[in-house]
């Protein structure tokens, strides 16, 4: 975050250059995962969940067979995220 200059202003850029900055819009989605047996079922599905440009967090659940991932819907979406967990060899269901 911004911190206070030695003038007690906030540090950052300069107003021009706030227009530039993309907002994005983070959402957290629950998606059912079939398939899944043992910790290497989960470490699996997490890591190819991680590697989609616009994950921010993912947490998969063995016992819950789910994963709650928060993403940022201007840069991937659920389908994107459900095709990755089943190409990995794992099952999607509806919620």
């Amino acid at each position: 975050g911004a911190r206070p200059d030695r003038s007690g202003r906030l540090a950052g850029p300069p107003s021009a250059s706030v227009k530039s900055w993309r907002t994005f819009m983070e959402t957290t989605q629950m998606i059912p995962v079939t398939g899944m047996t043992c910790g290497g079922c989960v470490a699996s599905v997490t890591r190819v969940v991680e590697r989609l440009a616009g994950v921010r967090k993912v947490d998969v659940s063995l016992a819950e067979a789910q994963a709650l991932v928060s993403f940022d819907t201007d840069r991937v979406s659920v389908r994107s995220i459900r095709d990755a967990i089943e190409k990995a060899g794992f099952g999607t269901a509806d919620a």
